[in-house]
């Protein structure tokens, strides 16, 4: 008698349609949680952010004042963190200065800001210990984090409250050092995609203008260039300068932004 081998070798079609299927499915999921992710941080970020403002508001309602330009006299008789009361240094004038009108050092008003906040009772999650003078990054046991508050999304990305344009801003942004006269190294700290999502939301998704903007530097706006690995600003067309949204570079860091608050 003879036998005839009837064993498969292989798939069938059904069942390689079955596996790629499930295979999608996978791939699908794995992308909708990063999806989901990436939402969450960027709410989490104009979370953070809405409630610093909340926080500014309510201080300036119990003081008269923003927190860190608070006078020196006032700050005295509510025993709030000491000021010399000169310019940059708790003078009373609206704007969020350090040590000077140019603002551009992590110190006196700039640290004092979230100092404030701090003993006012005004922060939850973070405390401050900022003071009058001009914070020396070089000194033992410095952190940048006990002077101004961290971002969401990866490590030294911070938040940063300074003048430009004379109105208070916040400066987001990776502090990569600070010296020992206070002035802080910054580098990109967020994806063009990160970038265009908060300026989507706060403002008009166009990088160089408006609320939000995209920054070269502290005080300068960034003006672009062809897609690229380190081109945050798409101005390849001049019609309709974006943000990066080229595949390859969309989430890649090179982006710093300016948000201008409203206090």
């Amino acid at each position: 008698m003879r036998y005839t081998n009837t064993r498969r070798l292989g798939f069938t079609l059904v069942e390689m349609s079955i596996v790629l299927v499930i295979i999608g499915l996978i791939v699908g999921a794995v992308l909708v949680g990063r999806d989901l992710q990436k939402a969450g941080e960027i709410r989490g970020f104009l979370n953070t952010l809405n409630k610093f403002n909340v926080a500014s508001s309510a201080f300036r309602l119990k003081y008269r004042s923003l927190p860190g330009d608070l006078r020196a006299s006032d700050a005295l008789q509510y025993g709030l963190q000491a000021r010399a009361g000169t310019a940059g240094h708790g003078d009373g004038n609206g704007i969020v200065e350090a040590c000077s009108s140019g603002g551009l050092i992590l110190g006196c008003e700039t640290a004092l800001f979230w100092r404030d906040l701090t003993d006012a009772k005004l922060t939850s999650s973070y405390l401050y210990i900022g003071t009058d003078t001009i914070v020396d990054g070089t000194a033992g046991g410095f952190k940048v984090s006990d002077y101004i508050p961290p971002a969401p999304f990866r490590d030294s990305l911070y938040y940063f409250v300074y003048p430009r344009n004379a109105r208070n801003t916040y400066y987001v942004s990776r502090v990569a050092s600070v010296t020992a006269g206070g002035v802080m190294t910054t580098a990109p700290g967020l994806t063009p995609q990160e970038a265009r999502a908060i300026d989507e939301k706060l403002d008009d998704a166009t990088p160089q203008a408006g609320v939000v903007q995209a920054m070269s530097s502290q005080l300068v706006v960034d003006p672009g260039a062809a897609p690229g690995p380190t081109v945050c600003v798409d101005n390849s067309n001049p019609v309709n300068i974006t943000y990066n949204s080229a595949e390859a570079y969309n989430d890649v860091i090179t982006c710093q932004l300016s948000i201008r608050n409203s206090l």
